[in-house]
């Protein structure tokens, strides 16, 4: 039995990201309405049309930059869950992204399976905010806990490597790669190894 009828709107600049980012939607809702577009205008005003599920909203569009236009996509969407893409992540941006009612903020420089992942904690009514930096110098107490061996573990697991590569990388076995992953999945208290990733990049409110 299918669902209701999704509607779901895209806000970037690029055609090759609204490209990717409707193919990451597409299998998260059972009847997506997918409506891609690169200019704020054009945003609004699907958004006075009806009420969204979900808006991804590229916050380094240009027309973004210095007025309340993304602010208002907000205000627009609300209660839909709101997703903030950005060319790199900023301590200022990530303020701005959750003033304005974002349940998410990640960074384009992101691998592709990390933001695939946090479109669905947001779609799923819950929240994921990447930390500024590109490590986890801002990570939860559990990183802290990790051994070393864990730690590099964990940020080759970030970059999206297999436990083949992580074994490569730090150069041990396989076998002893794995157990290296597992350590951290069980240390964030995590279903798999990107759900450890994810919880590893949270942001305190």
């Amino acid at each position: 039995m299918s669902g209701p009828v999704a509607r779901v709107l895209i806000l970037d600049e690029q055609p090759l990201w609204r490209q990717a980012l409707e193919a990451m939607v597409s299998p998260l809702f059972p009847q997506p309405l997918l409506t891609a577009v690169s200019a704020v205008d054009a945003a609004i005003d699907w958004l006075t049309e009806g009420q969204p599920k979900l808006a991804i909203i590229d916050l380094s569009h240009a027309e973004l930059a210095a007025d309340r236009a993304f602010e208002e996509i907000a205000r627009l969407a609300a209660p839909a869950a709101l997703m903030a893409l950005d060319r790199r992540a900023a301590v200022s941006q990530l303020r701005r992204a959750r003033l304005a009612g974002a349940r998410g903020y990640i960074a384009k420089t992101s691998s592709p399976g990390l933001i695939e992942a946090a479109i669905g904690v947001v779609v799923a009514d819950g929240e994921y905010y990447q930390t500024p930096d590109e490590g986890f110098a801002a990570a939860p107490t559990w990183v802290e806990r990790l051994t070393p061996r864990q730690r590099e573990a964990l940020e080759l697991l970030s970059k999206g490597k297999t436990n083949a590569e992580i074994a490569h990388r730090l150069d041990v076995s396989l076998p002893t790669a794995k157990l290296h992953v597992h350590a951290v999945i069980r240390a964030a208290g995590a279903r798999n190894r990107t759900e450890a990733v994810l919880k590893a990049r949270e942001v305190a409110a």
